[in-house]
């Protein structure tokens, strides 16, 4: 069970904080808890006629990987509000009416840190192809063909 994230408690500086539980670390000299809860981050299958849209990643983890546009939520969006912000600094796209499917729990390992996340999964389908500008967290996407696409 120990995956000690933290050597000193955060509180008082004491090297007796261990591990209580998965998710909770306690201090033994000054009784403070901590809570490692689940970050929230969000993905878009943006589809145009029978084409995905995958972006490929200019950092690590992953760095030249093809990957979904996606990203994490900040402290007080709600998930649409952090996808649709994502696909504007991603792509220069402004999305309405994303479509939920699903949620998935995951790892995002970042630094040798391992982020546990909760990943929420978006569609939207698009009439006429979007006119996208690559940047940010991208050097490029690309409309793959659904039926072209190695999951491997």
């Amino acid at each position: 069970m120990d995956q000690t994230l933290f050597r000193y408690c955060p509180n008082c500086n004491s090297a007796s904080f261990h591990q209580v539980s998965f998710k909770e670390y306690v201090c033994r000299t000054c009784r403070f808890n901590y809570f490692v809860n689940v970050a929230t981050a969000v993905a878009a299958l943006l589809i145009w006629q029978d084409h995905l849209l995958l972006s490929i990643r200019k950092y690590p983890p992953a760095k030249g990987m093809l990957d979904l546009p996606c990203g994490f939520v900040d402290p007080c969006e709600t998930a649409e509000e952090g996808l649709k912000r994502e696909l504007q600094e991603e792509l220069d796209l402004e999305v309405n009416h994303l479509h939920y499917l699903c949620s998935y729990p995951n790892r995002y390992e970042y630094n040798g840190v391992c982020y546990h996340t909760l990943d929420l999964f978006y569609q939207k389908a698009f009439m006429h192809k979007p006119v996208l500008h690559p940047r940010d967290d991208i050097t490029d996407a690309r409309w793959v063909k659904t039926t072209h696409i190695d999951f491997e």
